[in-house]
């Protein structure tokens, strides 16, 4: 439910950008209209006297970086073919485990160091860089997104220790809505009843989005729950095609299959490394 409901959601973002809404707005409206599924969730779950807090500092800095990593993932969406914008997004998993080195200290043994050499050969031949095949501009934006998604992740890890999922996706949405709402004067702009039914949409598929991919990790590993994120592709491909009349390339489809098969490897190992380290502590 989560990956379709995201893939909706790009689907919709990629239709408002043609009407040219700016991507300052869709991110707002992204926030503001997801609210209501937020607080509904809530209401029918654990309750208001969650969101209780003593961490206010590592939220605001969660919700600034995750919302310049909405902007740029939406900007990547409007440059971009939906397909590649997508596949763009698996180099998460390389970047984490680069992160993972330099902010952790972690090591990184021959194997999946392998696996992120390889996911980097499969982005340069999805971007093609010699040559024209993706706008350079949106492919940068999409690579940083991937980037600023495997450091916000960094930062969820974090917030778990002491708050509830509920508690980190709520606090999110109502500081960037907040944010954003200051400079909607600056960027906002009239739409009609067909136009305010899509940004509706965006933010209803990403809080339902947010809150069926909390729960998913909460009933199954994160080895289990990311291999269904490349579904995305598979709808991205089809809406690709049914709504703007766009295929992937041969370079598409080269890349994307090392990139998934590399960021597939690097949660399996890092799975298995886990596993190892729990069965020496329990030794």
């Amino acid at each position: 439910m989560a990956i379709s409901c995201f893939s909706a959601m790009s689907i919709l973002i990629k239709l408002a950008s043609d009407r040219h809404v700016s991507v300052p707005e869709l991110v707002f409206w992204r926030q503001a209209f997801a609210m209501p599924v937020i607080l509904i969730i809530l209401w029918r779950g654990p309750g208001f006297t969650t969101l209780r807090t003593e961490r206010m500092p590592a939220h605001i800095r969660r919700s600034a970086l995750g919302l310049l990593c909405m902007a740029l993932t939406f900007g990547s969406i409007a440059l971009l073919p939906l397909a590649e914008a997508t596949t763009l997004g698996y180099a998460t998993p390389i970047f984490a485990t680069i992160l993972s080195v330099l902010v952790y200290g972690e090591k990184v043994g021959l194997k999946r160091g392998a696996a992120v050499f390889a996911g980097f050969i499969g982005v340069i031949i999805l971007a093609q860089p010699a040559g024209k095949h993706l706008d350079p501009f949106g492919t940068m934006l999409g690579l940083s997104s991937a980037l600023l998604v495997a450091l916000v992740n960094f930062q969820i890890r974090d917030l778990s220790r002491t708050e509830a999922a509920t508690t980190i996706v709520f606090w999110f949405t109502l500081l960037s809505t907040i944010g954003l709402l200051v400079l909607l004067p600056f960027y906002g702009t009239r739409h009609d009843l067909s136009g305010w039914l899509l940004l509706a949409g965006i933010g209803t598929m990403g809080g339902i989005a947010q809150v069926a991919m909390t729960e998913s990790l909460r009933h199954a590993p994160v080895s289990a729950v990311v291999g269904m994120d490349y579904v995305s592709l598979l709808w991205s491909t089809l809406a690709g095609w049914f709504l703007w009349n766009q295929l992937p390339g041969a370079s598409t489809w080269i890349g994307a299959a090392i990139i998934i098969a590399s960021g597939l490897f690097i949660f399996w190992r890092e799975r298995r490394l886990q596993i190892a380290r729990t069965s020496t502590i329990g030794g």
